[in-house]
């Protein structure tokens, strides 16, 4: 059955029921455990959310069948499948995220005060042999019940911190754009943890790149990487199990994440992915009175909240359980953490000034909600940040040295031309500064939606030297090509890696200047993975691009009628011969290679010539087909 049709109505019988009204029951979270009459039967947690319009939903684990046996023989409904009742013997299907074929729809809901149980719930395929899968609803005690925790916050003794897992999700290879981000984020916590306190022995590290801790000297310290993510899902049982070993009540265990992710998963290294249930395990197997502090840096990482609560349990997330808006290049929630908790604060103190900083964050900068539960219930409200309030990573008495501050920088400026001085002066000696740099957003860069491993992270970074003529770190910048506001965020670093505050200047560009290098600098290249194909074969298409300056890409498939289709990274292919983006602006900065496509080819295409074509422009440029506004042309000819 195609995903079209599963919006109708399925006549369900109905059991020790008076009358079917979810309010009468609980609002808020439920546990789900699937399990069947068949003792081969895989058994997998989640949570389900019930709503007051009468809905409900599974944000965590999967309905119904997870497999039997080797023969894969059910199927099952993963995240947000979505149903309302309707009476009480009438369910609708609002929402399944996957296309099903041949999919068991429930025959029986039955509700008593603290159950819900729906059977015949799958995938698919669940009716031979007897078999019925069994989706088993029990409330989460106390779920929406408002109430004011009287636990005392947790700090560890200095002589007895705990332990930390460290992890740089999403793999370190090349077209993995956030991966810069990602190793540069886990290295800092894992010199914020050295600075609260925690010893090298304490920290586990994961990454495909061993660090680089203090000195910051660009030197990297094998003995620091524990695991290397080479085989995630054994590494990840291996750094728990030590974990394990190692804590002991009154310690403290902090786990951070930064990289990829979708809903209730975790791209470890592609193709593994750690799911919430996953994690969950590995939480729960850690010794109890242990206070455990999870902090993840991913898109969607507020759906992990509901299946990872519990008491004892503090979760931090970056954003929230459902948006596509996630900022890493210019404003980053890590960057934020990482900064004020090195300055000694709490985490109680420090969460809702990222939060509103980052939630009321407009124009270019797209708005990003974080989350917190500190009171084990699953949820984010206003009950939130009571025991978090005296709660440090670490030593709360544990200080380092004194952060960089940057006291000047060059002044908002109007310029005509393509290059402009950029400065800033230190409130420390040169000497103890490691790095200045200036972050550059061009007039035409804007915020996109996630796009998981697809997504194209990249900005323009300056590195401003000292220069002791002027006692300050500058350099000049040429690349100033695009007319309009550009934004510059100027930080800098001390030699035992820390960042200072990030402080903000403008220079506007008043007319598109005409020189050479900023006309000549750009340029694409289709990448094919094939020159003949056969229905079936993988068609793989990248583009591998060159450069200084914000450019418009297009990417297109010519036809062997001649006809010819786009493609757009947020919508994919267009219409026959409509002129789609693949994106609206890329700032370019040097040579870097991006997926595209990945696919196996389909039998119904006709046979013939093909052309895989990529166009870079100006961005704004209306006519797209004049040959004259092209910046760079390349095309591949491929049979099929």
């Amino acid at each position: 059955m195609k995903l079209s049709l599963l919006f109708v109505f399925v006549i369900l019988s109905c059991r020790n029921v008076t009358a079917l009204d979810l309010n009468d029951i609980m609002i808020g979270h439920w546990n789900i455990q699937n399990s069947g009459y068949l003792s081969d039967i895989h058994t997998e947690y989640g949570v389900v959310e019930i709503y007051s319009d009468n809905t409900f939903k599974l944000v965590s684990g999967t309905f119904g069948a997870i497999g039997m046996g080797s023969n894969g023989f059910c199927s099952h409904i993963e995240n947000s499948a979505k149903y309302r009742v309707l009476t009480p013997s009438l369910v609708e299907f609002i929402h399944i995220n996957q296309t099903v074929e041949n999919k068991v729809i429930p025959d029986v809901l039955e509700i008593i005060p603290d159950k819900i149980i729906l059977r015949n719930i799958a995938g698919g395929g669940c009716g031979a042999l007897g078999y019925t899968p069994i989706s088993i609803l029990t409330r989460i005690e106390n779920s929406t019940t408002e109430q004011t925790t009287t636990n005392p916050p947790i700090s560890p003794s200095p002589t007895a911190t705990g332990q930390a897992i460290i992890i740089a999700a999403g793999g370190a290879h090349p077209n993995n754009t956030l991966f810069r981000y990602s190793n540069d984020f886990t290295q800092r916590m894992y010199r914020l943890l050295r600075m609260r306190g925690y010893s090298d022995e304490d920290i586990i590290y994961l990454n495909p790149h061993a660090p680089d801790i203090v000195p910051v000297d660009g030197y990297l310290e094998a003995d620091k990487q524990d695991f290397d993510l080479f085989d995630p899902q054994a590494e990840i049982e291996q750094a728990f199990a030590q974990a394990r070993l190692r804590l002991q009540a009154g310690q403290q265990f902090v786990l951070y994440v930064h990289g990829h992710a979708r809903v209730g998963h975790l791209d470890i290294r592609p193709p593994y992915e750690l799911s919430a249930q996953q994690l969950r395990q590995q939480l729960d197997s850690l010794p109890a009175d242990v206070e455990q502090i999870i902090i993840l840096d991913t898109c969607f990482s507020g759906s992990f909240i509901a299946a990872l609560a519990a008491p004892g349990r503090t979760l931090l997330t970056s954003t929230d359980d459902a948006s596509y808006t996630w900022n890493s290049e210019y404003t980053s929630f890590s960057d934020l953490l990482i900064r004020d908790l090195r300055r000694g604060k709490t985490l109680g103190e420090i969460f809702p000034l990222i939060h509103q900083k980052l939630s009321q964050l407009s124009g270019r900068h797209q708005a990003q909600t974080p989350w917190l539960d500190d009171d084990g219930d699953g949820l984010f409200s206003t009950q939130d940040g009571t025991r978090t309030a005296n709660m440090c990573l670490g030593s709360c008495d544990v200080h380092g040295n004194q952060i960089p501050e940057i006291t000047q920088i060059q002044p908002s400026q109007e310029i005509s031309s393509n290059i402009a001085l950029l400065w800033a002066e230190i409130n420390q000696s040169h000497e103890t500064i490691r790095k200045v740099r200036a972050i550059l957003r061009s007039p035409t860069t804007s915020g996109g939606d996630y796009q998981g491993q697809d997504t194209a992270f990249g900005r323009i970074e300056v590195d401003l030297p000292y220069d002791a003529t002027t006692n300050r770190f500058q350099a000049s910048y040429d690349r100033f090509c695009t007319q309009g506001l550009w934004d510059l965020f100027y930080q800098a670093q001390s030699d035992d890696g820390s960042w200072s505050d990030i402080k903000e200047g403008q220079i506007r560009q008043t007319q598109n200047p005409d020189t050479p290098v900023c006309q000549t600098n750009v340029s694409i290249e289709i990448l094919l993975n094939k020159f003949v194909y056969q229905p079936g074969d993988n068609f793989s298409l990248g583009m591998q691009v060159d450069g200084q300056q914000t450019v418009t890409p297009y990417i297109a498939i010519i036809l062997p009628d001649g006809s010819f289709v786009t493609y757009s990274y947020n919508l994919g292919f267009s219409f026959p011969n409509a002129l789609y983006p693949y994106r609206e602006t890329l700032d370019l900065d040097g040579l870097r290679t991006y997926p595209i496509l990945n696919f196996p080819m389909s039998a119904g295409l006709p046979s013939g010539e093909y052309q895989a074509c990529g166009v870079l422009l100006e961005p704004q440029v209306v006519d797209v087909l004049n040959i004259e506004n092209w910046l760079s042309i390349d095309c591949v000819d491929f049979g099929l």
